[in-house]
C-alpha cells in the first residue's frame, strides 16, 4: 500500500470518529482507490443514502434527548421558583396583616 493511501485511510477514520459517518469515509476511500462514487450502481447508492439518513436520524434523536433533558431541568427550576414565590406571597400577606393591626393599635393609643 502506498503512503498516500494509508494517510487517506487515517483521515477517513478520523472523519468517522468526528461524526461524519462511515459512509463519507467509505466514499473517500473508494475515490482514492480509483473507484469513483458516481459509478456505483443505483442499489448501492440507495443503500448508502439510507445509511446516511439513518445516521442523520440518530444524531437528531441524540440532540433531541439533550434538549429534552435541559427542558426537564428548567421545568423543575421554574416549579421551585413558583413554590418559593407562593411562600413569599403568604409571608408578605401575614406580615402586612400584622403591620396593619399594629398601626391600628397605635392610632387608637394616639387618639386617646
Amino acid at each position: 500500500m502506498s503512503p498516500g493511501y494509508l494517510e487517506c485511510k487515517r483521515s477517513c477514520l478520523a472523519l468517522t470518529h468526528q461524526g461524519f459517518g462511515p459512509n463519507l469515509a467509505a466514499q473517500l476511500e473508494n475515490y482514492v482507490q480509483g473507484t469513483r462514487v458516481s459509478e456505483q450502481t443505483g442499489l448501492t447508492r440507495t443503500a448508502s443514502a439510507v445509511e446516511r439518513l439513518g445516521t442523520a436520524i440518530e444524531r437528531l434523536e441524540a440532540a433531541t434527548a439533550r434538549v429534552g433533558a435541559g427542558d426537564l431541568l428548567l421545568a423543575g427550576e421554574l416549579r421551585d421558583a413558583r413554590d418559593e414565590q407562593a411562600m413569599m406571597a403568604d409571608t408578605t400577606r401575614v406580615v402586612a396583616q400584622r403591620l396593619d393591626a399594629a398601626i391600628g393599635r397605635l392610632r387608637n393609643l394616639l387618639e386617646e
